[in-house]
């Protein structure tokens, strides 16, 4: 009876499953543990960095004047210490026109409504533009753009400016330049 007895409890008994061991794990080169074989979740996660902004952004955005002037931005450079916008304008009338009125009057503004100003051009303050002509260049702002801020605003004479067909001082916005994440 006996015999039998060790036979039924090994009979109906289950099998033992095999212990699980847990995952090994090695170091990784930035000292991240990495685990190898079969890894549990993480409860959180951890959020995998970006990396650096990129320091330039190519474009084609454009603005134009009742007066026929125009306004073309190709590329903005971000610095640690300024902002530089590559930029070309058209004087679309048969008078001179000015960007800079007052010499600060053409600005950078960021969708968080930071202002950054013109590092004026010591050879054209003003930033005049004979009839018909055009004026073509990287303009600098001073500081860095705020590391929230996702748009820039480029306004030329936003003080002092016109949106009269016969303006001297013609106000134009190129709106919509993305700040790199």
């Amino acid at each position: 009876m006996l015999a039998f007895a060790s036979t039924l409890v090994f009979s109906c008994g289950e099998e033992p499953k095999p212990i699980e061991k847990p995952a090994k794990r090695r170091q990784a080169t930035d000292d991240a543990p990495v685990f190898v074989g079969n890894p549990r979740p993480s409860p959180t996660a951890i959020p995998t960095p970006l990396g650096p902004r990129p320091s330039e952004v190519s474009l084609n955005l454009r603005a134009s004047h009742p007066n026929g002037s125009a306004l073309r931005v190709t590329r903005v450079v971000f610095r640690s210490d300024r902002t530089g916008v590559t930029m070309s304008a058209t004087n679309g009338t048969g008078n001179a026109i000015k960007l800079n009125n007052a010499g600060d009057d053409l600005i950078l503004r960021d969708d968080m409504g930071n202002r950054y100003d013109i590092i004026t051009p010591t050879e054209n303050p003003e930033m005049e533009i004979a009839p018909r002509g055009n004026l073509n260049g990287t303009f600098y702002f001073k500081g860095s753009i705020h590391r929230n801020a996702r748009l820039l605003t480029l306004t030329t004479n936003e003080r002092l400016g016109s949106m009269r067909d016969f303006a001297s001082n013609p106000k134009m916005k190129v709106a919509g330049i993305t700040v790199p994440r």
